[in-house]
C-alpha cells in the first residue's frame, strides 16, 4: 500500500544518507579500498540511486580524492536517458575538468571547464532565467540548491556574490533562495536524486567562481599552447626554442602525465642539441612522473645508445 511505500523510500534516504557520510569519512583517511567499498554499498542500494545527481557527485569527488580520475570521469557521465541539459550541471562539467586535468588531457580539460565558463557567464548574463539545466533536473534529483547542499558545494552568500560576481549573480542568489523560484535545472532534477545544491553539499563539492573559471581556463589554454608551440619548433629544427617553451609549460606546473610528457619531449630536444646529460635527466623525471608512460623508456634508451 501507500503507507509501506512511503516507509520503503525513507528508508532508503536514510540508507543513502548514511552510506554517503561513511564514503565522506573513508575519503577523509585516505583509504581507497574502504571508499572503493562503499561504492559498491551505493550502487547496491537499489537500481533507482544510480538516478541520484547526489550520488553521483559524491562518487565522483570520491574517485578524483582517492586519484582515481578515469573512474571519476565515468561517474560524471549519464548512464541512462535522460534529458540532454543534465550533462551541463555546472559539477559534473567541473569534476569532468579535474578528471581530465589529473589525466593529463589538457584538450578535453578545456573543453569542459570552457563549457563551465559559459554556463556561469549564462547565468550572470540572465539573472532570474531558469537555465535549461536547472529545469531538466528538477526531474533528475531535485532543486539545485539542495541537491548541491547534500554533495558539500556552497553557493557564494548574497553578500559574497554582490563583491565577487556584481549585482547580477547577486540577484540570482537571492532568487534562488526565494521560496517557490526553481531554475530549469532544479526543475527537473527533482526525479533524479535531490536538489542540487544538497548534493553537492553532500558531495564535499565546492564549485569555483565564474572568474576562477577564466583563470583555469586561461591556465589550460597557455599549458596546450606552449606543448604545441614546443612542437612546431621541433618539426621547424629550431630546438633551443623548443626547449624554451617545454620549460615554459613546465613552470606552469602542470599534472604529473602531461608534465612527464613535456620533460619527454624536451629531453628530444636536448638530445638533438647534443645535450645528452639534460636529455638524461628529463627522461628520468618523465619515468619518476608516470612510470607507465612508455615513451620515457623509450627516448632514455635512444639517449644512452
Amino acid at each position: 500500500d501507500l503507507s509501506k511505500q512511503l516507509r520503503d523510500v525513507e528508508t532508503l534516504q536514510t540508507a543513502t544518507h548514511q552510506a554517503l557520510a561513511a564514503l565522506a569519512a573513508a575519503v577523509a583517511s585516505g583509504a581507497v579500498d574502504k571508499v572503493e567499498a562503499w561504492l559498491q554499498a551505493l550502487a547496491k542500494l537499489h537500481p533507482l540511486v544510480e538516478y541520484s545527481e547526489a550520488v553521483a557527485a559524491a562518487k565522483a569527488c570520491a574517485l578524483l580524492a582517492v586519484g582515481k580520475p578515469h573512474k571519476a570521469s565515468a561517474a560524471c557521465k549519464l548512464g541512462y536517458t535522460a534529458p540532454p541539459s543534465l550533462a551541463k550541471a555546472p559539477w559534473r562539467l567541473w569534476l569532468l575538468t579535474q578528471a581530465q586535468y589529473q589525466l593529463g588531457d589538457m584538450q578535453a580539460a578545456l573543453k569542459w571547464a570552457t563549457r563551465l565558463a559559459s554556463v556561469l557567464q549564462q547565468e550572470v548574463a540572465s539573472a532570474g532565467w531558469q537555465s535549461e539545466y536547472e529545469q531538466e533536473a528538477e526531474a533528475f534529483g531535485g532543486n539545485s540548491v539542495h541537491a548541491l547542499a547534500g554533495a558539500g558545494l556552497q553557493l557564494p552568500s548574497q553578500e559574497e556574490a554582490a563583491l565577487n560576481w556584481a549585482d547580477q549573480l547577486a540577484n540570482i542568489v537571492q532568487k534562488v533562495g526565494s521560496p517557490g523560484w526553481q531554475s530549469e535545472y532544479e526543475q527537473e532534477a527533482e526525479a533524479f536524486g535531490g536538489n542540487s545544491v544538497q548534493a553537492l553539499a553532500g558531495a564535499g563539492l565546492q564549485l569555483p567562481s565564474r572568474e576562477e573559471v577564466g583563470c583555469v581556463v586561461s591556465h589550460l589554454t597557455a599549458l596546450s599552447a606552449l606543448k604545441e608551440e614546443g612542437n612546431a619548433a621541433v618539426k621547424d629544427g629550431n630546438l633551443r626554442l623548443a626547449v624554451d617553451k617545454y620549460s615554459a609549460a613546465l613552470a606552469l606546473l602542470p599534472p604529473p602525465g602531461y608534465a612527464a610528457v613535456l620533460h619527454c619531449n624536451r629531453a628530444a630536444a636536448h638530445q638533438g642539441l647534443d645535450s645528452l646529460v639534460d636529455a638524461l635527466a628529463d627522461c628520468g623525471r618523465a619515468k619518476a612522473l608516470d612510470p607507465g608512460y612508455a615513451r620515457g623508456t623509450t627516448r632514455m634508451a635512444s639517449v644512452l645508445l
